[in-house]
């Protein structure tokens, strides 16, 4: 149900959902808004509030670190919507669509941020069709988005916008755990492979797979490089990060 609404009201919200309102001249204040991640739900969670998101993360969330930045207060609100049964959270800044999911039991949470009148950068939104929780993405990120899409999830287009893209936390921790992710996907036991991190180019971390096997045999054990980004792509390059 969650899935029609989505794909049936999108269209309204590309055009601003009918608001047209005169742009005024004042200067606008500016927020960061941050993204969390359930590793146990497999839910992004979004919010202005420096102290919902440190609260989360002592509870076992993994902070992402500025999802995007906004502004504090606009013409056009992004709603925030949990669902209690699958414990899922909904953002949206169609009146249409908030509504209908509340007439279905939805909570309106309120207000969770505002899209930027000025359309500067847009906010990516796809859905994954298999997912109980955790169904809808929102992001900055091109890339991102492309790389879910590529994984199985439907293009939503446009959310709303931002002033900024983020500015994402991104360990060699997390890279590995992408790049196992990866292996996995392609049904590639972990088995006899070991995933050292060389270095850090840009935000992109440099991986040196190695085969333990291969080692033990006195070699040296070197399977190949991948370069592996904040948004999830890896790419098999040389020593150096250059991808081939």
């Amino acid at each position: 149900m969650k899935k029609a609404i989505g794909c049936c009201i999108l269209g309204l919200s590309l055009v601003g959902i009918g608001i047209t309102t005169q742009v005024q001249a004042e200067e606008l204040t500016y927020i960061s808004i941050y993204r969390v991640y359930n590793p146990n739900s497999g839910e992004h969670f979004y919010t202005k509030s420096l102290d919902e998101m440190t609260h989360l993360t002592t509870v076992g969330w993994n902070s992402e670190g500025v999802g995007w930045v906004a502004p504090a207060k606009d013409y056009v609100p992004v709603f925030r919507l949990y669902n209690k049964n699958s414990g899922d959270h909904h953002y949206t800044q169609n009146t249409f669509e908030k509504t209908a999911l509340v007439s279905i039991g939805w909570k309106d949470e309120g207000i969770a941020f505002y899209s930027d009148r000025y359309g500067t950068v847009p906010v990516y939104r796809a859905y994954n069709p298999f997912a109980k929780v955790g169904t809808h993405n929102y992001t900055t990120s091109g890339a991102e988005q492309l790389n879910l899409i590529n994984s199985g999830w439907k293009n939503e287009g446009l959310a709303w916008y931002a002033k900024e893209s983020g500015y994402p936390l991104f360990t060699e921790d997390k890279a590995i755990q992408i790049l196992k992710d990866n292996f996995t996907s392609k049904n590639q036991s972990l088995d006899d492979l070991s995933f050292v991190p060389i270095k850090q180019i840009g935000q992109d971390y440099l991986i040196r797979l190695v085969v333990l096997s291969m080692v033990e045999q006195g070699g040296s054990g070197t399977a190949g490089f991948y370069l592996v980004s904040p948004q999830g792509l890896v790419q098999a390059c040389d020593a150096n990060g250059t991808p081939y």
